[in-house]
């Protein structure tokens, strides 16, 4: 059994070895210091957002996937959810189900002056439907 355990033992030094001496492959390497493609911008206002939505959520997911999302539309409320992250609620044609949008901890300045009925354009690295409203993440205020 002794036996057994150091020749596993010795495999796997031997492996080590072989990876240390191999090192990192340069093509690995290169792909990662390569600069990433900017994400394309999909313009919509909250009310098409919340339109598109209801009209095929599996369709706009798709649509919107690995994209970012520039919404622009009316401030309803300035809020914080239940992780003390902000969220600006945008309009929709129902009033009960607005665009939620979570700006970052860095855009608080901008959210501390918004008042509702502001216009405003915030755009969101994430868009997805949470319980039938539009919900979007990592948000910052877009400049006009």
């Amino acid at each position: 059994m002794k036996k057994a355990f150091k020749w596993i033992g010795i495999g796997f030094l031997a492996l080590i070895i072989i990876g240390i001496i191999a090192g990192p492959d340069e093509n690995v390497a290169s792909v990662a210091e390569a600069p990433a493609k900017p994400a394309e911008v999909v313009k919509v206002t909250a009310v098409e957002l919340f339109n598109a939505y209801e009209a095929n959520e599996v369709a706009t997911d798709e649509r919107l996937k690995g994209k970012q999302v520039e919404v622009t539309g009316t401030v309803q409320s300035i809020d914080k959810d239940a992780f003390d992250n902000i969220v600006i609620r945008l309009r929709t044609p129902n009033e009960f189900m607005s665009a939620a949008l979570e700006v970052v901890e860095s855009e608080k300045g901008k959210a501390i002056a918004l008042n509702k009925g502001a216009k405003v354009t915030i755009r969101c690295d994430r868009m997805m439907r949470i319980v039938g409203s539009p919900a979007g993440s990592d948000c910052v205020f877009a400049s006009n």
